[in-house]
């Protein structure tokens, strides 16, 4: 089921096999295509506010510097520490600015402030300067 209505059509359907089904199965598949239902149209709409409206926003990309010479010398587990060290750190500065982690990649975080909640770009180049 791809689409709204069809959800909406399912939902119909289980509905009228009541009887046969019970109660406790129509109940239980009805949920959960209603939560299925709900989470395409937050999507919908998230996709309509995010391609309709135009942003100022501040990118963050941060790494380790010598990260690559310093994983050849170090065992796995120290550079999964060393890393995880970095982003216990870092997280909670993007996290009090206000700011949306994008992604980690590798010894890499990208950040995003102003992308959710607006705000001035001085809040923005203050997180980055934390």
């Amino acid at each position: 089921m791809n689409s709204a209505p069809q959800i909406e059509l399912a939902i119909e359907a289980l509905q009228n096999q009541r009887a046969l089904l019970g109660d406790v199965a129509v109940d239980a598949a009805i949920g959960a295509l209603r939560m299925q239902l709900a989470s395409k149209e937050s999507l919908s709409e998230q996709t309509l506010k995010l391609t309709g409206e135009r942003k100022l926003v501040t990118i963050m990309f941060a790494d380790i510097s010598g990260f690559t010479s310093l994983s050849e010398k170090h065992d796995p587990e120290e550079v999964r520490a060393l890393m995880n060290a970095c982003f216990d750190c870092l997280v909670p500065v993007v996290n009090e600015y206000a700011g949306t982690i994008d992604k980690f990649i590798g010894d890499e975080i990208i950040a995003l402030f102003g992308l959710l909640k607006r705000t001035s770009v001085m809040p923005n180049l203050l997180a980055v300067r934390h």
